[in-house]
């Protein structure tokens, strides 16, 4: 897994061109959210800011993801001359939209059943809290368990639609057979990235305070993000495609 954690790290940082969509979409997702929340003054308003939110942030991860594979598969290639490189880059822009062709309707459905267990077991804990108000304490740390219990299930998710191509309902039966079949590399995953994303949020709270700091760490969430997406699709290929 050291290895695997490694040859990521590299690959990471020769397709670090990854970052510049990401950056880009998130950044235009931010602004979105600011203008729809000056602009949605009644639940109608609010209501359709929300779906063109989901539609925006599952087209972008559609796109994002299908370039992501495309660029792992061109990493392993040899360019011996820079008109080579060029199309390969253009390649990789042109991959864009023909994601959002391919996994739109899988990955929508991906957002879509989150959303849905999310609110489950929310109303979950909140029914447990009702009734058992001594329970009321415990509520975040009921809340981070189920959610980390279903996150750790679904590591292997969106690799296996982005992959496979299939719906979300099939996808996701497979990548959890996968996971109990491989499940201490896959907790060795899960627990690497959350230490991670631990780490950076703790350094973000830190800084929160210092703009020039901040900046410095919000950039570092970027590449642990990519890294991140590198990493659970590099460990996919590796085990479970056949060259």
């Amino acid at each position: 897994m050291i290895k695997l954690f490694i040859d990521s790290f590299k690959i990471t940082n020769d397709c670090i061109i990854l970052a510049t969509p990401l950056i880009l979409f998130l950044t235009l997702l931010g602004l979105y959210v600011s203008y729809a929340g000056y602009a949605a003054d009644n639940p109608f308003k609010l209501f359709i800011s929300l779906v063109t939110l989901l539609i925006m942030f599952c087209g972008f991860s559609s796109a994002w993801l299908y370039m992501v594979k495309k660029t792992l598969t061109m990493h392993k290639k040899i360019f011996i001359f820079d008109k080579d490189r060029l199309k390969a880059l253009v390649s990789l822009i042109a991959s864009l939209p023909k994601g959002i062709g391919r996994l739109l309707l899988p990955i929508t459905g991906v957002i879509g059943l989150y959303i849905i267990l999310f609110l489950i077991i929310f109303s979950g804990i909140a029914f447990l809290i009702t009734t058992f108000t001594q329970l009321a304490d415990y509520s975040y740390i009921m809340w981070i368990i189920c959610v980390s219990i279903i996150l750790f299930l679904t590591i292997l998710w969106v690799p296996e639609i982005v992959y496979n191509e299939k719906n979300a309902l099939k996808s996701i039966f497979n990548a959890i057979m996968k996971l109990f079949f491989h499940i201490k590399d896959c907790f060795v995953l899960y627990l690497y990235v959350t230490i991670l994303l631990c780490i950076n949020a703790f350094l973000y709270i830190k800084t929160s305070m210092h703009p020039i700091l901040t900046f410095f760490v919000l950039i570092l969430f970027y590449y642990i993000l990519v890294y991140t997406v590198v990493l659970l699709f590099t460990y996919y290929e590796r085990t479970f495609i056949k060259e």
